[in-house]
């Protein structure tokens, strides 16, 4: 046999000896022994027959009851055993299934919990459900009531959904989502199994829907999702639900990079929100945040992306119970600390840090650890920003903790890249769990950028730059400006430390023609010593017109890009910005206007007024209308 069909058999048997042998007996009579192997499973009629005939019926009908009624269980303990049996004895007979090798694998050094061997629980799974129907969907529900009381919610949730208990799954998710975080993908691939007739009259659901649709970019099913929604939005229970609509809306339009259609959706949204909306518990959950840290990446116009993202923040933090505007925060933060403005971009990041409750919002904490430690970087303070790395890393303890710590990880062999640690580059590269030869999806763009600059630390050249390519492919196919830029510096430092200068002046060249309109600083800025030795050049070139300036890229950006890497400047730094709405009250105070009169002139009511005083108030760090007009005449909004 093929190495190759040799390694993938033990795959599809986990190893067992058994299994092998009796693929090996039907082999003698396929002739097509490679489409065997990949199509093999607990479901061939051999094994079925082997299982049935050799092992299933050899056992005492108390021990086939058993194993019948646990073969649900993705794992299971004595108690969880129990609770799908009706018996008391549930780890002695787990250990006894053990004693007899009837194909049970602990799964961990205590005996505690155990699984079946797949070949072996997929046989049963289909001996209980052709001869038991209605024991089959009694164990599911009784498995999820079991799992549900011992809070391990995703798992209760999938053994409605195994047991086709649709009905009890939807009102499931529906009563629970606010205490489980889970990927997006995991939520759509729930939802997406219900039939429509169960989540007819569940709005929540209905909008989680179109929420896990938006984050997983299946934005043409959501477009279509909320076409089907607004056709039910006069029907009862449905009215309190039009604000979601708006802000759906609105954030499909975000990502479709719609953004003046986006704003106008937030501003029906604000109108429409209610007090103690339940549209916080629908997006905060998830492993991978609100997705909003995508921002940036999603959107090419970094000034109107802005613009949305301060009137987000204006929403959402209208009521101190909604700590979900740290996401926005972040996104805001990000934002600023791109255009350098380092000093308003850590007011953000320490916003979000004061979020509560954690750590329901962990993923939050780790995104604004990951700013303020790039604004200790780019003020020179390294070893401050690895201290708030590690003081990240163990506030972490969450459910989700790996994927976090993973992402902390990345961010200090980044930083350990830049004074040229090939060794931990390799280490990473080993651990990471990401190959230069993956399919990449457009999401993680920025870990693959990683893995390309720690390749290229380590001397694989020739890998990060085929790596470097695809990004900027996708980049471009996705029309994603961000990783455009991102992989056209990186591709220019790595041609110049081949020797290649006209090549990587032509890539740095492009990059700038595509981050000066938008104010990209610290993409250029954080690549260091490398790449300010190229830009320097470049300038140098520039001046003696040695090149012919084909791209529209203004000597005053460069220098400027170059100032800054090497001086360690930032922007002077702004109060935190203020809304459309709040400039205009701001104006209106001026006039000597009271608040009866200003909701008049604004169209909103008196207490909407006086929540907007209170948040320019703050951001511009005044305790009265006279300190705020001064303040705002000093900033040039008056």
């Amino acid at each position: 046999m093929p190495k190759h069909d040799a390694a993938l058999l033990v795959r599809q048997t986990e190893g067992w000896i058994g299994g092998m042998h009796l693929a090996a007996l039907s082999l003698r009579n396929n002739g097509d022994r490679s489409g065997f192997i990949r199509q093999f499973s607990g479901r061939q009629r051999e094994i079925s027959h082997y299982l049935l005939e050799e092992v299933f019926q050899q056992q005492s009908d108390e021990v086939r009851g058993f194993l019948l009624a646990t073969s649900i269980l993705n794992r299971m303990n004595g108690s969880l055993c129990d609770a799908v049996t009706g018996l008391t004895d549930g780890q002695a007979r787990l250990e006894l299934l053990e004693q007899l090798n009837l194909f049970i694998v602990p799964l961990d050094e205590q005996r505690e919990w155990y699984r079946y061997h797949d070949l072996f629980a997929d046989f049963l799974r289909r001996q209980l459900r052709q001869r038991h129907a209605e024991r089959w969907t009694q164990s599911h529900a009784d498995a999820a009531r079991w799992l549900e009381q011992h809070g391990l919610l995703m798992e209760a949730a999938e053994q409605l959904l195994a047991g086709n208990l649709h009905a009890a799954a939807a009102s499931f998710i529906e009563r629970r989502i606010s205490d489980i975080r889970l990927p997006y993908a995991t939520l759509l691939r729930w939802l997406s199994v219900l039939p429509e007739a169960s989540l007819s009259e569940k709005p929540m659901l209905q909008f989680l829907h179109v929420k896990a649709l938006i984050e997983t970019e299946e934005w043409a099913l959501a477009e279509l999702k909320l076409q089907s929604i607004e056709t039910v939005l006069t029907g009862p229970g449905w009215e309190p639900w039009l604000s979601a609509l708006y802000l759906m809306r609105a954030e499909l339009s975000f990502y479709q990079k719609d953004l003046n259609q986006a704003e106008a959706y937030l501003d029906f949204f604000e109108r429409h929100m209610p007090e103690g909306s339940v549209l916080q518990t629908m997006m905060r959950n998830a492993a991978n945040g609100g997705g909003f840290d995508r921002l940036l990446a999603s959107v090419n116009d970094l000034r109107a992306a802005g613009r949305v993202i301060q009137k987000l923040i204006a929403v959402w933090e209208r009521n101190a119970n909604y700590p979900f505007v740290g996401y926005f925060y972040v996104a805001y933060g990000k934002l600023l600390y791109e255009w350098n403005r380092l000093e308003e971009a850590q007011r953000c990041f320490d916003r979000a840090l004061r979020q509560k409750p954690l750590p329901a919002y962990e993923r939050m904490m780790t995104d604004a650890s990951i700013g303020a430690a790039r604004i200790s970087r780019a003020r020179d303070d390294l070893e401050g920003a690895f201290e708030l790395l590690e003081q990240a890393k163990r506030q972490l303890g969450s459910p989700d903790k790996l994927s976090f710590l993973r992402k902390l990880d990345a961010e200090k062999i980044r930083l350990s890249m830049l004074q040229g640690a090939a060794a931990e580059a390799s280490a990473w590269l080993r651990s990471c769990g990401l190959k230069p030869s993956d399919s990449i999806p457009p999401q993680r763009a920025e870990e693959y950028l990683d893995v390309a600059r720690a390749l290229a630390a380590c001397g694989r050249t020739p890998e990060a730059s085929q790596l470097l390519t695809r990004i900027y492919r996708l980049a471009v196919q996705e029309d994603r400006l961000y990783f455009q830029i991102k992989a056209l510096i990186l591709q220019s430092i790595l041609l110049q430390d081949q020797g290649d200068t006209p090549a990587a002046i032509i890539k740095l060249e492009t990059a700038l023609q595509l981050g000066e309109p938008h104010g990209y600083a610290r993409s250029f800025a954080d690549e260091g010593a490398g790449l300010a030795k190229l830009l320097s050049l470049y300038l140098g070139l520039r001046q003696r017109s040695f090149i012919r300036n084909s791209a529209p890229i203004s000597l005053p950006y460069v220098k400027k890009l170059l100032q800054l890497m090497q001086a360690g400047t930032e922007e002077p730094a702004a109060i935190f910005p203020l809304t459309e709405q709040e400039t205009k009250i701001l104006r209106l105070i001026e006039q000597g206007l009271s608040n009866k009169e200003i909701a008049a002139r604004t169209s909103v009511s008196v207490g909407t007024v006086k929540t907007h005083i209170k948040n320019l108030y703050r951001k511009l760090e005044v305790n009265n209308r006279l300190q705020a007009i001064q303040r705002g005449k000093m900033l040039n909004l008056l």
